[in-house]
């Protein structure tokens, strides 16, 4: 009877640690897609950025080729 006892509290310590073992597997998953989404945030972002600073040279460019069309200069 004791061993009984002593394998039933074995196999639910091993359920116990198993159950643990797969709750911080999944946090480790998602805090590494968490990590994940905020780099690719952070890129689209400074893709943004120079993005409009290419568009900001482009208008300028325009700009001055107009008044050089206009003979403002």
């Amino acid at each position: 009877m004791p061993k009984l006892i002593a394998l039933g509290l074995v196999a639910v310590a091993g359920v116990v640690a198993y159950a643990l073992g797969l709750a911080m597997l999944t946090r480790l998953v998602a805090g590494g897609a968490a990590k994940e989404k905020a780099r690719r945030a952070e890129s689209d972002l400074r893709a943004a950025k120079r993005q409009a600073e290419i568009m900001v040279e482009r208008r300028s460019v325009e700009d001055v080729s107009q008044d050089l069309d206009h003979g403002r200069f």
